[in-house]
């Protein structure tokens, strides 16, 4: 897991560094080994990362499957986008 999170956090990092991005929104599950990787790359750029996915939420429905395509995460992130 460790290997991924670096693999992914370097391409991630290279992606980030050509776009130029002040803030970058994701959807991802904040537990996952892909957020874990985008926080670490945004941290070592000075990029605020927003993650789109309602903590409360997903302390619900973590142990559900596929918890992002969950109704109530949706609705959370449908309400999460509004407010931008």
């Amino acid at each position: 897991r460790e290997e991924y999170r670096k693999v992914v956090g370097e391409r991630i990092k290279k992606y980030l560094e050509k776009q130029k991005y002040e803030k970058y929104f994701s959807y991802l599950k904040p537990e996952s080994d892909t957020f874990s990787a985008l926080k670490t790359a945004c941290d070592e750029l000075g990029i605020e990362l927003i993650n789109l996915f309602d903590l409360i939420i997903y302390e619900e429905i973590k142990n559900e499957k596929n918890p992002v395509a969950n109704k109530k995460a949706l609705d959370g992130l449908k309400n999460k986008l509004n407010l931008l």
